[in-house]
């Protein structure tokens, strides 16, 4: 699943609209999950991202592919598919979303690439 994903990391979408992309396409897949808004806190460096989008698969593992542009592309900072744990100095704090507000014309305008593009696999 991460492979799959990864290819949408170089559109220009920030984490809401990140978050709203990778939601449509676990939709489609089938895949349960749920998108998060609140923030997310580098405790090395004191750095606050808030507000900040993620998704949270099976309540243990997340998907965040925007982690990275706030706060440095460093191993230390998430990316992709993980658990929280692998990630000791970052921590993420928030509520459930039920929609972050975006239709699909609107998911194709800021990610450069139209949504059907994209296969996750495995996944009925």
């Amino acid at each position: 699943m991460e492979l799959a994903l990864l290819c949408w990391d170089e559109c220009s979408a920030d984490c809401d609209g990140m978050t709203a992309i990778i939601s449509y396409h676990l939709r489609k897949a089938f895949v349960p999950h749920t998108c998060i808004q609140g923030g997310l806190n580098d405790r090395t460096t004191g750095a606050l991202v808030a507000p900040h989008f993620w998704i949270c698969l099976d309540g243990e593992f997340l998907i965040d592919l925007r982690a990275r542009k706030w706060l440095g592309d460093e191993e230390s900072i998430p990316h992709g598919v993980f658990h929280p744990s692998f990630f000791p100095n970052v921590s993420y704090a928030g509520k459930p979303v039920s929609d972050i507000g975006y239709d699909k014309e609107t998911l194709e305008a800021i990610s450069d690439w139209t949504l059907d593009e994209l296969e996750i696999p495995g996944a009925v």
